[in-house]
């Protein structure tokens, strides 16, 4: 059987994204799928997630890596020559000068032999809608997350819940950005701005909503989210974002941030009637809806506002 290598990179978000595109395009080409689980993190500030998910997916073997400098440059040598063999080493998402995509199915459609490398976040649900079903079973999440002991459980699950998500410190010196901290201020800035709307919506339309919020870092947010409104879920800071994923797909509402992250967290809600506002619909330096590459990133389920 031909292999599917996936490479997987970023936050868990991200990871998500490119497994669930990669799971499909595997099942498209009758091929198996393994997961690289290193060569992305190379010398970066994320780690491979995925280990706290049930996916059926192998780990690659280590020659199918591309570890080190050695390793990149080999990827580096055959990505370059990739364009001149019919049948192809690497699938990788295509992207304009901007680094920006859309929905492109024809992608999918490409001949290789024994094995391919499979790179990019395909950040929209239209790359593996026909899979649906099954990767809801493939993405479930282990036992000890699922039976996690946590105060907020009971909370989240017995009332009117509604999630919310920050998601500060966004960009860093090392992505190139000059005026990093400015940036990740305003970030900050015009997610809570959507979120304060957000709860307005909420407020009139739902009965007795309870707020829950969710950060990686909760400096100054309750200046505007007090405590007699809003709590805190910040048990979870010093473990795998998996915990709080879980926690927050418990939510039966969603004020989505402009984040991956939070995006798969409303998307593995159960609840059949869930709200999911939408982030705000602008287009910075961030992409799409502030936090995408890819113009489709928009799901059938949000609501904007």
């Amino acid at each position: 059987m031909r292999k599917v290598i996936v490479r997987l990179g970023n936050g868990l978000g991200n990871q998500l994204f490119t497994y669930a595109a990669a799971y499909s395009f595997a099942k498209k080409n009758n091929s198996k799928l393994y997961v690289d689980n290193e060569s992305g993190f190379y010398k970066k500030r994320y780690k491979y997630e995925l280990h706290n998910f049930n996916i059926s997916a192998e780990i690659a073997q280590v020659n199918n890596k591309f570890l080190g400098e050695i390793g990149k440059l080999k990827r580096r040598i055959l990505i370059k020559f990739n364009n001149y063999f019919k049948n192809k080493f690497f699938l990788i998402e295509s992207l304009d000068k901007e680094k920006l995509t859309y929905y492109q199915p024809d992608q999918f459609s490409i001949n290789f032999k024994e094995k391919i490398y499979f790179e990019g976040y395909f950040q929209t649900e239209k790359y593996y809608k026909s899979y649906e079903e099954e990767l809801i079973k493939e993405l479930t999440f282990k036992k000890e997350i699922a039976e996690q002991h946590n105060k907020y459980i009971k909370q989240i699950v017995n009332s009117n819940s509604v999630s919310l998500h920050f998601r500060q410190d966004k960009f860093h010196i090392n992505d190139g950005f000059a005026d990093y901290k400015k940036m990740s201020l305003d970030f900050t800035r015009k997610n809570i701005e959507h979120a304060k709307k957000g709860v307005e919506y909420f407020d009139k339309v739902l009965n007795k909503p309870v707020y829950f919020l969710w950060s990686n870092k909760y400096d100054g947010l309750r200046e505007y989210f007090p405590d007699n409104k809003f709590t805190f879920v910040d048990s979870n800071l010093h473990k795998d974002p998996a915990y709080d994923l879980y926690l927050i797909s418990l939510c039966k509402n969603f004020i989505l941030s402009p984040s991956t992250f939070h995006y798969w967290g409303a998307y593995f809600s159960k609840t059949k009637n869930k709200i999911c506002l939408s982030p705000n619909n602008n287009f910075n330096v961030s992409g799409y809806y502030g936090f995408s590459n890819n113009k489709d990133i928009k799901a059938d389920w949000w609501i904007e506002i």
